[in-house]
C-alpha cells in the first residue's frame, strides 16, 4: 500500500469524524508505480527447475512426474504460475501442439504452440 493510500484513509476518517472540513489529499497526485517485468530464466536456472521437479520423488512418484510436468510446460509454452493453476484438461489440445490459454476475463483465447 502507497503512502499516498494510507494518507486518504487517514483524512478520510478525519473528515467523516468532522474534524477536518476537506480532504487534502484530493488535490495530491498518486504516484506512478512502475511494472515490474519478469526477468527470465537462463538455460542453467531452467535446468535447475526441472532438477528440483524430478527429485521431488520423495514425496512419491506421481507428484515427481507432475512436477516435471508442470514445470516443463511453463518452460516451454511461457505459461505465468497461477495460468498453470488454472489451466484446464479441456484447454489442452493433447492430439495437437496447442494450449488454449485466456489470459484476463473477457478477453479472447489465445493458442500458444508447444514444442513437439
Amino acid at each position: 500500500m502507497s503512502y499516498h493510500r494510507k494518507l486518504a484513509y487517514f483524512f478520510r476518517y478525519l473528515r467523516i469524524k468532522g474534524l477536518i472540513p476537506d480532504d487534502p489529499t484530493l488535490w495530491i497526485e498518486r504516484p506512478r508505480i512502475p511494472k515490474r517485468i519478469p526477468r527470465r530464466l537462463n538455460a542453467e536456472e531452467a535446468e535447475k527447475l526441472m532438477m528440483a521437479a524430478r527429485k521431488s520423488r520423495s514425496e512419491g512418484a506421481f507428484t515427481a512426474i507432475r512436477n516435471t510436468a508442470m514445470v516443463a510446460t511453463m518452460l516451454f509454452t511461457g505459461l505465468r504460475r497461477m495460468e498453470m493453476v488454472n489451466l484446464q484438461l479441456c484447454d489442452v489440445d493433447i492430439g495437437g501442439p496447442e494450449v488454449s490459454l485466456t489470459r484476463s476475463p473477457g478477453k479472447e483465447a489465445m493458442l500458444i504452440r508447444v514444442n513437439q
